[in-house]
């Protein structure tokens, strides 16, 4: 590669028209009269190097006037718009390239250039070709240009105009219908919004006066893809019969498109997809465009309807994508197609079996994807081998076995997914003859057996494997296992049993692993600690023993641990550190001794879980006041004194689980609508003072050891007996029970100080933490949950929408009663969906 050294030769070669220097490491600092010796230059390509705001002057590309073609992109040039292209620019565009009037190509892509677009570009009146894509600009286009400016109008001879990958706005200017030689127009995405030029003209369609793209009768490509389009496209694109490849995709185009694209005969590659298009559409339509390679209908509102007549298209397809069209059988002119390399039919109602003639009509077809349909029967594929490179039947209704011999079949897949289905019986040992194989899911399957040795020392190239929810058994990471590559792995809900072995210390670059819901034994492996990369590892629902090993540290990177319902035990010890962990899941296990401090003095955790332990002492007071923490789950344990105030100060926290009682100054709380304190263990009186919570409309303190009579006021004269089971000591009108002959208090014992006990919570801090707002407050099994969000309007919500937990949102109800088993054991999947 060249360096600065070369110029300083270049620039004697005065005679010199074109120069490519493109891909090197000039950087342009050291020759002191730059270029501008070459005064008849008319080519200059200086792309992909690493030539910086300092070095633009010292070139003198400004004096080169002769200049017809000038590329820059590439580079780190920030400053103004002066410097141009895929080099690393950034900054404002000035006027600085005025000068050289013979400009036919600029090419300033690919940079990080700001602000709007420079009407000065519309003065280059002989540019034919402008590339500005991949830039940060913004605003609206120049009118010249045509905010796109306006400016833009006074280039009638550009052919090409680039400007997409920006963050342009507004709409199409109408000026840019003067650009008659205009072949070349691409603004996809950006932020453009409106209906496609003319908004009156797209509505309400009036040929004498509509002025916008149909008049640029010479346009070939046209890509407005990946905006906010939102008005109906015009018959009047009928006009252009130039035209080769139309992308409207990714808008928000409504209407029926049919009789648009029917007379553009001319099209190559046509994208309607993701928009909301409805109605019917027949792929007979197309019948006559002899011309067409691709074709992009997938997710709108349309339904593509089954052919009632055979028809023969003239065309031969490259890629087909119909995905969520409502399809209900797969298309009869594919049977005539044989030169297809992608077919998109997912998430239609596609029945029968897996069309294995697809693959031996198409011998070149490299991408298929059938997934979300309702395919059923064996997996029948060619007898011959194919060239297929990616294959998705996921979410269907296959059963059986996989062919033996697939690997022979489908030598060359780079990504297979299989899953949701009901594949059952071994995985073929052949599978580990897929040397290229990069991706394979086969979960939600019958999969039943051991792993095969082939298939774990076969498929070196593997870096995303899941086997999850599927029936297999045998040890995990085997010695001889050699997926080296693997990044993401899943073998979670398997009957995996035995001792976890050294296999996967060979995988490196491990950064998900899942072994949750298994049988595994033994203890966790101080190896775990060399998966430096690891991110996410969960092993819950297993049988392991002994403690987390203090190795677990040297992952720097470890966000989520998921080690709850096992039989870990023992303290932790004061160095268990995770910096870096957000998710902290070791509930239902049998750890004890004291919290360690360094867990709460982390301000990245988001999650503690430590419930159902044996932990005691005090919870911590080191904590960081910075922390991000926003659940905390401690009950079930041993602990004791006072909550700290810290605890109080965390902004962040929506939900704290402790063990504590119902303090009766509960009654400060007078904007609370939902107080549950089911199933726990409280005993004594009811606090009489709770009638003066008067907006109260969801209260629960069944099963619990409450004795003495029920509140009878206010809004406590709409409860019943529902609210109160389970306390056989509880007496009066509103649930029926006269409390004559009740005794002063239970036999099993309580304390009858229970009313003026805070249950050693600081309670001035509590209040303090609530005073700008009122909480939803829920008490499980030995626990106090809280949410301080803002007032809700007044009205009864479900806990899933009091709580404002996104995580339990996929249940719309939820009775309180019910929520022990989910607070206690809610996965750190579930937060991973955030």
């Amino acid at each position: 590669m060249f360096n600065d050294s070369v110029l300083s030769y270049l620039t004697t070669i005065i005679s010199l028209k074109a120069l490519n220097l493109h891909d090197n490491k000039i950087e342009g600092l050291t020759p002191k009269q730059g270029l501008t010796n070459l005064k008849i230059l008319e080519v200059l390509d200086l792309s992909g190097n690493s030539i910086s705001i300092d070095s633009v002057t010292r070139l003198g590309l400004a004096n080169l006037t002769n200049l017809q073609v000038l590329a820059l992109r590439g580079n780190k040039i920030n400053g103004s718009w002066l410097y141009l292209n895929n080099d690393n620019f950034s900054g404002k565009i000035e006027d600085g390239l005025l000068k050289a009037s013979l400009l036919l190509a600029l090419d300033l892509s690919n940079n990080k250039f700001s602000g709007q677009i420079p009407s000065w570009i519309g003065k280059i009146l002989n540019l034919e070709y402008l590339v500005l894509a991949n830039n940060f600009l913004e605003g609206n286009i120049p009118t010249q240009l045509g905010s796109i400016p306006e400016s833009f109008s006074n280039l009638k001879m550009i052919e090409s105009l680039d400007l997409s990958h920006n963050k342009l706005s507004g709409s199409i200017p109408p000026q840019l219908t003067k650009l008659n030689l205009l072949s070349n127009f691409n603004v996809s995405y950006n932020n453009l919004s409106g209906p496609t030029p003319n908004v009156g003209q797209f509505v309400n369609f009036d040929e004498s006066n509509y002025r916008g793209l149909c008049d640029l009768k010479n346009l070939v490509e046209l890509d407005l893809s990946w905006n906010n389009f939102d008005g109906h496209i015009t018959h009047c694109l009928n006009n252009l019969t130039n035209l080769k490849v139309l992308d409207l995709s990714f808008n928000r185009l409504p209407g029926n498109f049919s009789s648009v694209i029917a007379n553009l005969t001319s099209l190559e590659y046509l994208s309607l997809s993701d928009n909301i298009f409805e109605g019917s559409f027949s792929l007979s339509l197309l019948a006559n465009h002899s011309k067409l390679q691709v074709v992009q209908l997938s997710n709108n509102l349309i339904q593509v309807q089954n052919e009632s007549f055979p028809w023969l298209p003239t065309f031969q397809l490259k890629a087909l994508y119909l995905s969520n069209c409502s399809i209900l059988a797969i298309p009869n002119f594919l049977l005539h197609q044989y030169n297809l390399r992608v077919i998109d039919l997912s998430h239609n109602k596609l029945v029968g079996n897996f069309p294995a003639w697809l693959l031996k009509n198409n011998t070149k077809l490299e991408f298929l994807y059938l997934k979300n349909n309702s395919l059923s029967g064996n997996l029948q594929l060619t007898k011959s081998e194919h060239n297929l490179v990616s294959l998705d039947v996921s979410n269907n209704k296959f059963s059986g076995e996989l062919p033996s011999n697939i690997s022979k079949i489908l030598p060359k897949l780079l990504s297979m997914n299989m899953s949701g289905n009901s594949f059952e019986g071994n995985i073929p040992s052949s599978m580990g003859e897929m040397k290229t194989l990069h991706l394979l899911d086969l979960s939600g399957n019958n999969f039943s057996g051991e792993l095969p040795t082939q298939f774990l020392t076969g498929c070196f190239s593997l870096s995303f494997l899941s086997l999850s929810n599927n029936k297999l058994q045998g040890t995990i990471f085997p010695k001889y296992m050699n997926l080296t590559n693997l990044r993401r792995l899943q073998l979670d809900n398997n009957n995996f049993s035995g001792k976890i072995e050294d296999g996967l210390l060979k995988a490196k670059f491990l950064y998900f692993l899942d072994i949750s819901n298994n049988m595994l034994s033994g203890h966790i492996p101080d190896w775990i600690g060399n998966l430096s990369d690891l991110n996410i590892f969960l092993m819950s629902n297993n049988v392991l023993e002994g403690n987390i090993p203090i190795q677990l540290n040297k992952c720097r990177y470890l966000q989520t641990l998921d080690v709850s319902k096992n039989r870990l035990l023992g303290s932790m010890a004061s160095s268990f550190n995770l910096s870096s962990a957000n998710h902290l899941y070791l509930h239902n296990n049998q750890f004890s001794g004291k919290i360690p401090s360094a867990m709460l003095k982390s301000s990245q955790l988001i999650t503690l879980d430590l419930s159902y332990n044996n932990f005691s002492g005090n919870i911590p007071h080191w904590i960081n006041e910075s922390s991000s923490l926003r659940i905390l789950l401690l009950r079930g344990n041993n602990l004791q004194g006072r909550l700290p105030k810290q605890l109080c100060q965390l902004r962040e926290l929506s939900i704290m689980d402790l063990s504590c009682s119902i303090p009766r100054s509960f009654s400060n709380l007078s904007m609370i609508e939902s107080l549950d304190l089911s199933h726990n263990k409280l005993s004594g009186q009811i606090p009489s003072q709770l009638t003066e919570l008067h907006f109260l409309s969801n209260f629960n303190l069944s099963y619990n050891n409450l004795w003495g009579p029920t509140p009878n006021a206010g809004q406590f004269e709409t409860f019943d007996e529902r609210n109160y089971r389970g306390n056989p000591g509880l007496c009066g009108p509103t649930i029926n029970k006269n409390c004559t002959g009740v005794l002063d208090s239970p036999t099993t014992g309580s304390n009858n100080n229970a009313e003026e006990d805070e249950s050693a919570v600081d309670m001035a801090s509590f209040y303090w933490s609530f005073a700008a707002s009122y909480v939803i407050l829920i008490f499980l099994p030995g626990t106090w949950t809280f949410s301080s969000e803002k007032p809700f309007p007044r009205r009864r919500y479900s806990f899933c929408r009091d709580a404002q937990l996104q995580d339990f949102s996929w249940k719309q109800e939820l009775h309180l009663e019910d929520l022990t088993e989910v607070l206690s054991g809610y996965s750190s999947k579930l937060l991973m969906k955030q």
